[in-house]
């Protein structure tokens, strides 16, 4: 190799070919590990609400949870540290639960809606425990104890107040992304020996030979 070729490459080695990192909001989902993560998110101000920054985080949030079919999301998860949260439960996307399980755990259909600085009441300190996944700690999944009915308020991504009552299955889902906001995560509250490769069986059918992808996901939050 000769000096300028030489040169050249270490030109290219030392500027080009280091990979530029990504800048938040992004347009993956991070995982556990993240600092991001265990942070407790700020209030947003509701003058940023409508700006081109805010709006840019709310359509990359509906492209997640729509590209990795997933029920819920916060913007920690996308890595902005900010009190904005959504979710939402289409029925005919989800062939995980049959009717049975359906029924048992109170599921029910949920339009997609954001909430700005949403605050939580519980209105039944009862609790019922069922699995949870989670987008950011993929492939585990473990029953998780949560209060059976809660109230939530807050504002939309329009900045309009509103409220919601809710219990079974979409208050499992407010109260897990509810703890995303505070930096929690669901094994932080979990049944400690249920936790479990949620892909144990085809892992065992395929005799390990088998590779666990970051997505899409499995209607995991």
């Amino acid at each position: 190799m000769s000096k300028l070729a030489y040169r050249l490459k270490s030109i290219y080695l030392a500027y080009m070919a280091k990979p530029k990192l990504p800048i938040p909001p992004y347009k993956h989902i991070v995982q556990l590990g993240d600092p991001i993560l265990r942070y407790k998110a700020e209030p947003v101000p509701l003058s940023e609400i409508g700006t081109p920054e805010f709006c840019q985080i709310i359509s990359l949030m509906a492209k997640a949870l729509e590209i990795f079919n997933i029920a819920g999301l916060s913007a920690p998860q996308i890595g902005v540290g900010k009190r904005i949260m959504a979710f939402q439960y289409p029925r005919s996307k989800d062939s995980t639960y049959d009717e049975k399980s359906y029924k048992a755990m109170e599921m029910e259909e949920v339009p997609l809606q954001f909430w700005i600085n949403p605050e939580l009441k519980i209105l039944d300190w009862d609790k019922v425990s069922h699995p949870e996944g989670c987008a950011s700690l993929k492939g585990l999944c473990a029953d998780v104890p949560r209060y059976k009915k809660v109230a939530l308020k807050g504002y939309d991504e329009r900045g309009q107040e509103k409220t919601l009552e809710a219990s079974g299955w979409t208050a499992r889902i407010i109260q897990h992304e509810m703890d995303h906001l505070d930096g929690d995560f669901f094994v932080d509250k979990m049944v400690p020996k249920t936790l479990k490769n949620s892909g144990w069986q085809l892992i065992n059918l395929k005799q390990g030979r088998i590779k666990l992808d970051f997505g899409p996901f499995n209607m995991d939050t």
